[in-house]
């Protein structure tokens, strides 16, 4: 019969780990068990080490991210299988037996769960769809009660590495997960790409159930979309051909351009530019690894680079864009579709910002209205008037206008503080679009003559 290790990868999890270690051990089957922690700060081995001997446990130095910390209990596994388990799942009764009976198939190479949500909340996986044209992922069912609509074995285009179950002989061909995919998002999704490409299956198993509790250990924030992108992006060089590369370049740049948050951008923006860095070696890879996406051209692999430094400057134009909305909404006083031009002709001219800090400044300075003290009394009649003029009409004047002048005063200040405000925003953005301008030219370049030598070398060597 062939033998499971059970590899936990766990950060944090004390929450969570003895729900998921008692569900393991109460299965119909014996299991090697690894819980790899990623340098946790909480009871997290305290909980684990309620459970040895029956539980092995691998202590990481420093959270290594997903496909690292895996990879660490990938080499310490002894069986024929190994699966990949989230600290935060609690497996059905069968779960085991059933992967065990999908392995009979010697086809099969990684098999995946039925995945439900711990608060009857439905269905959160049965299957992994991989969006033609931008490369976004989606779980078959998210969201749907189960009612047997997903009770059917099937090969979708991957299976979340929540619980992900691989076949030895898939390792031994295609080693552990790739390390790159930091720190976390697509890895599995690669893994499972490759692994159809060296001839093996990648199937769903509707009757390996689990529950999950999902993003315990990587909540919603900047730092998550920003792997999220340079993740997929480094999917989609290491595996689509040249046309589908096109298709989603174009993509691409009308995402940038409907883009509405700003740190979206600043998200894509760093993707651009990571996978711009990372591309000789993907490159490089695609020619060496038949599990990768066939190798592209000369000329293909200088429009990657091209369209991948002209998507990061218009992500950073779209920041621009952002940035000069988002301040003009706070003093709320321009419509924002305004600043969309004024950004980019801003942008290409060159003015003297210090001479105009100067100006705003002397306007700043002048913005305040003062109520005016009583001109001194003229002898005679006239002085009798002013006397009566102070007395009769200026407090009730007063009353009604001083106001209004302390209303238009604060609105003078706040007009010239936000003036000054975005003009040093758009400053130092002009400033920076200018240097990563040149920046993302030379790299650019510098790049194409890596991928230039190393054609040249491979021609050589065959």
């Amino acid at each position: 019969m062939m033998r499971f290790s059970i590899i936990i990868l766990g950060w944090n999890g004390a929450a969570f780990l003895e729900n998921c270690l008692r569900a393991l051990l109460e299965q119909n089957q014996d299991a090697e068990i690894v819980v790899v922690d990623n340098a946790s700060t909480d009871d997290s081995i305290a909980v684990v080490q309620k459970f040895l001997p029956r539980v092995q446990l691998i202590r990481n130095p420093a959270n290594l991210g997903f496909a690292g910390g895996n990879n660490v209990g990938i080499r310490a596994a002894t069986g024929d299988a190994i699966i990949l388990l989230n600290q935060d799942t609690v497996v059905h009764p069968g779960w085991l037996r059933a992967l065990a009976e999908t392995f009979d198939d010697s086809t099969i190479g990684i098999v995946g769960c039925k995945s439900l949500y711990p608060d009857a909340r439905g269905i959160q996986h049965a299957g992994g769809i991989v969006q033609p044209g931008t490369a976004q992922t989606r779980h078959s069912g998210w969201g749907e009660q189960d009612a047997g609509q997903y009770d059917t074995l099937t090969e979708p285009d991957y299976v979340t590495g929540a619980a992900f179950a691989i076949r030895r002989a898939v390792i031994e061909r295609l080693g552990g997960l790739d390390e790159n995919f930091y720190p976390v998002f697509y890895e599995e999704v690669d893994y499972c790409y490759r692994a159809r490409r060296a001839g093996f299956r990648v199937v769903y198993q509707p009757r390996a159930v689990l529950h999950h509790s999902e993003t315990t250990t990587f909540p919603a924030s900047y730092h998550r979309a920003a792997a999220y992108q340079r993740n997929r992006i480094r999917f989609v060089l290491r595996h689509w051909d040249a046309r589908a590369l096109d298709d989603f370049f174009a993509r691409e740049q009308h995402t940038i351009a409907s883009a509405n948050l700003i740190d979206d951008s600043v998200a894509n923006a760093r993707a651009y530019w990571d996978n711009l860095l990372a591309f000789p070696l993907i490159a490089s890879q695609r020619r060496n690894d038949a599990t990768l996406g066939a190798p592209l051209t000369r000329d293909e692999n200088r429009r990657v680079l091209e369209m991948l430094a002209a998507l990061r400057q218009a992500a950073h134009h779209r920041i621009a864009t952002l940035i000069m909305h988002h301040a003009a909404l706070a003093q709320q006083k321009v419509a924002a579709p305004e600043y969309a031009p004024v950004a980019q002709s801003i942008l290409s001219e060159t003015i003297d910002l210090a001479a105009l800090y100067t100006h705003i400044e002397n306007m700043e300075a002048q913005a305040l209205l003062e109520w005016a003290h009583p001109h001194p009394r003229a002898p005679g009649l006239r002085g009798w008037m002013d006397t009566a003029r102070d007395f009769l009409v200026t407090p009730l004047l007063r009353h009604y206008l001083e106001p209004l002048a302390q209303q238009q005063s604060a609105f003078n200040v706040r007009t010239f503080r936000a003036l000054a405000t975005l003009m040093r925003a758009t400053d130092a953005l002009s400033r920076l679009e200018q240097l990563e301008r040149l920046d993302a030219a030379r790299v650019s370049d510098a790049l194409s003559a890596i991928l230039e030598q190393s054609e040249v070398g491979r021609t050589r060597d065959a």
